[in-house]
């Protein structure tokens, strides 16, 4: 029988179930990310942003790009854009 009483709580994998396995390349349903993804990996496209041909095809999320943190953050570009 259906329970049709409200939970009480609700944790984040509630909220974006696609992030349960993220190489799986399911896009989340508020993103509408199929045109996004032809626009982006169109040929044309890619040619007029200069992307080169060797690189991957756009995902809208990946574990393939990895980040060094550093103390400063992005200090730097504010003070290059003052200057």
């Amino acid at each position: 029988m259906y329970n049709s009483a409200p939970r009480k709580s609700y944790s984040s994998n509630d909220y974006t179930p696609w992030l349960q396995n993220p190489g799986s390349n399911v896009l989340p349903p508020c993103t509408w990310g199929s045109s996004l993804y032809a626009y982006l990996n169109d040929a044309a496209t890619r040619e007029a942003l200069h992307i080169p041909a060797e690189l991957p095809s756009w995902e809208l999320c990946t574990n393939a790009i990895h980040y060094k943190i550093g103390s400063d953050g992005s200090q730097w570009i504010y003070e290059q854009f003052m200057a």
